[in-house]
């Protein structure tokens, strides 16, 4: 598994594993995968039956500026990767993202739908994804949407913090998707690639994402009220829309997924957003020793 030090790395690191199985967690100081040499190297340290590639630049923003750095780790990369495990035989399972898509879409998008992305980050994602297809048809593309959980930041700790100093929360209510928690994508992940290994499962493009939906503002007035509840004092919370909030990076108003093939190819269940929310923002606050 490459990307071990990421969120979703660090979630594969601590995931069960189907039985039989172990997993080998390779963070950027073992394999930077923008080095063709160090991929063919790390797969001939080792025998592998299937690679993850969790590594990504995520910087969504930051991206806007840096077009270079996100397309060598997330179009560049995966391409090594891809390459090096199809002269091996190793299925690629390449972990992508809903950014790919331009959000006008009216319903959740299908696997099959045209890729546009609107920023710099979705079209480095995009360019990754092109890449696996083209190199290494044994490979299994996951895209997750809305990706939290861990110890880094992330919008729930942001909302939480916010809170906690009585700031005023000035939230985004036109971009609607589903809060998805890095333990559930590790093991749809898992449970994806023991079933390309031991049953065959058909290869391709895959959605997994919480079931469920809701806007940004939504999510953290869920936060808010839980915390009202806590014990904790009630700041006021406005809905703007993405262009009042003004980030660099636009991003889709709607990142729905029709989850649909993962649900009848691979079955594993889809825990709503908030069942898995609710547990995660009373570990965020225990960690940060504050009363729940």
């Amino acid at each position: 598994m490459c990307g071990a030090q990421g969120r979703l790395g660090r979630a594969l690191g601590c995931a069960e594993l189907p039985e039989g199985t172990a997993l080998t967690g390779l963070g950027r100081q073992q394999l930077d995968i923008t080095d063709p040499d160090a991929v063919e190297r790390a797969l001939d340290r080792d025998s592998w039956s299937l690679v993850i590639n969790a590594a990504a630049y995520t910087a969504v923003d930051r991206a806007e500026s840096e077009r270079d750095a996100a397309f060598a780790v997330n179009g560049t990369g995966p391409a090594h990767l891809a390459r090096a495990c199809a002269t091996r035989g190793v299925p690629l399972i390449h972990i992508s993202t809903d950014y790919v898509f331009d959000g006008t879409a009216p319903d959740p998008y299908p696997e099959d739908h045209p890729m546009a992305p609107l920023s710099v980050y979705g079209a480095s994602k995009a360019a990754g994804e092109e890449a696996v297809r083209s190199l290494n048809p044994d490979h299994a593309i996951m895209r997750v949407s809305w990706l939290y959980g861990g110890q880094g930041g992330d919008f729930v700790r942001a909302i939480a913090g916010a809170i906690r100093a009585g700031r005023h929360l000035r939230v985004v209510s036109d971009q609607t998707g589903a809060l998805t928690h890095a333990d559930c994508v590790a093991q749809a992940a898992l449970a994806l690639g023991a079933k390309m290994v031991n049953e065959g499962l058909e290869r391709g493009t895959y959605h997994f994402a919480a079931s469920g939906a809701a806007n940004w503002h939504e999510i953290a007035a869920v936060i808010l009220a839980e915390m009202v509840q806590l014990g904790y004092k009630k700041v006021p919370l406005e809905a703007i829309t993405a262009t009042e909030y003004g980030l660099p990076a636009v991003r889709p108003a709607n990142s729905r997924l029709d989850c649909g093939k993962f649900d009848r190819l691979v079955g594993l269940p889809r825990p709503h957003w908030q069942t898995m929310l609710v547990p995660q923002l009373r570990r965020i606050l225990s960690e940060q020793g504050e009363r729940i």
